[in-house]
């Protein structure tokens, strides 16, 4: 997805952007649909000034973490209950532990996969033309 944003402000550490609105920004979500962002200023190949228009592109694989979020915890419970009922044979009751081991273990690699992942939806910004 890419934006076409002016520089606001800057700070030290952070850039204020005004988002240009378009026909593609409706249906994504990702901003919110607010008018203005903060990104870091580390985000920034090259220096910046007020007034200056940029490209912002972010490379977010929004349908694996929404897989990963929603359906994983499901999956893993259902494994954990067929594992618990069928391979220990424990009977219904205590299968039911099993699902929740499945949803406690769906936790952590969800935490894994967030931590291994955490700095790869950076947005990539680039310099369109400086305004005089």
């Amino acid at each position: 997805m890419k934006k076409k944003a002016c520089v606001n402000k800057l700070s030290d550490d952070k850039v204020i952007l005004s988002i240009y609105e378009e026909d593609k920004c409706e249906s994504c979500g990702l901003c919110g649909g607010e008018q203005t962002i903060s990104l870091k200023k580390e985000y920034f190949q090259s220096e910046i000034q007020k007034g200056d228009f940029v490209e912002i592109e972010y490379k977010l694989n929004k349908t694996f973490a929404a897989f990963l979020v929603f359906f994983l915890p499901l999956i893993f419970m259902i494994v954990g209950y067929i594992i618990f009922n069928t391979v220990f044979l424990l009977g219904e009751n205590l299968s039911i532990l099993g699902s929740v081991a499945g949803l406690i273990l769906s936790a952590g690699v969800i935490k894994i996969f967030d931590i291994k992942n955490r700095n790869k939806g950076k947005p990539e910004i680039k310099l369109i033309r400086r305004q005089k």
